[in-house]
């Protein structure tokens, strides 16, 4: 069996994060990260709320992960907000957008002329 709050422990080593902050972070009192700490499992959802605190996945806990793969799995996590970031940020066009219009009729326009061209080479 994996021992949860060993984990959790480590990770509020490396965070330099004590029990009350970690409580005020996931809303439950300092007492009731205590006896996690002592547990060797806990509720899922709580699991949850710390594994977003840590930035670390849920996967964590449940099994051996070294500190090179936190880094990593962390660095990864990173790089998909900046992207998910990044495409919030784009103008896309809206439904009702001319150019849409165009490129859409464009793009069916192309697709018709593929199918036809498809069609006259397997003649």
């Amino acid at each position: 069996m994996f021992n949860i709050g060993l984990k959790i422990k480590e990770l509020m080593s490396q965070e330099k994060i004590d029990a009350p902050e970690l409580a005020k972070r996931i809303g439950k009192t300092k007492q009731a990260v205590y006896a996690m700490l002592d547990k060797e499992d806990i509720n899922t959802a709580v699991l949850r709320d710390i594994s977003k605190v840590f930035n670390v996945p849920i996967t964590f806990f449940f099994g051996n992960s070294s500190q090179e793969n936190v880094d990593l799995l962390k660095k990864e996590i990173q790089s998909l907000k900046d992207e998910v970031q990044r495409l919030r940020e784009l103008k896309l066009p809206e439904r009702n957008d001319k150019a849409l219009d165009v490129s859409m009729k464009f793009f069916e326009a192309a697709k018709e002329m593929f199918s036809f061209y498809s069609q006259m080479k397997g003649e």
